[in-house]
């Protein structure tokens, strides 16, 4: 597992037992890497490493604690009730401008891939294909290859 350190880390929670506890009423869940991060690294903002492939610079990772005005659950919410995901796509980081939101796919044909929602949005119905997606979305194919491809900063 990549070693996350952070300008200004978040409060560290139980991890799995809060994310058990959000997804209990759905058929959804995290894959095992991001569980594993998680519990590794905890979240924040400034991560070092923290540009995905000298492209996308990661603002920050979501918090997990309810103290927090980043809290991924409740953006995640608001994504949803804005229209920009569905139920089955998980925002778990923002870029520097605010705009770029990194995702994990939950189910289906892309289950476990990392896509970034720009100023668009992530919809994905149930028994969708690949082709439903755009190809300018797709980051990488899971999230432990997305955390391998974090460098710092050239």
């Amino acid at each position: 597992m990549k070693l996350i350190s952070y300008e200004k880390p978040y409060e560290k929670v139980d991890y799995i037992e809060v994310v058990n506890n959000y997804f209990k009423e759905s058929n959804m869940k995290l894959p095992e890497s991001f569980l594993e991060f998680l519990v590794c690294n905890g979240t924040g903002e400034g991560p070092h490493p923290g540009s995905y492939l000298n492209e996308f610079q990661i603002r920050r990772f979501y918090s997990f604690s309810d103290d927090c005005s980043q809290n991924v659950f409740h953006i995640n919410e608001m994504l949803k009730e804005d229209g920009r995901i569905s139920r089955n796509v998980f925002a778990f980081a923002v870029d520097m401008s605010g705009h770029g939101v990194f995702c994990l796919v939950l189910d289906g044909v892309l289950e476990g891939q990392v896509l970034l929602m720009d100023d668009d949005n992530i919809l994905l119905k149930q028994d969708y294909s690949e082709s439903d997606v755009s190809d300018d979305l797709f980051l990488d194919i899971s999230f432990e290859s997305f955390l391998n491809n974090l460098v710092d900063e050239e």
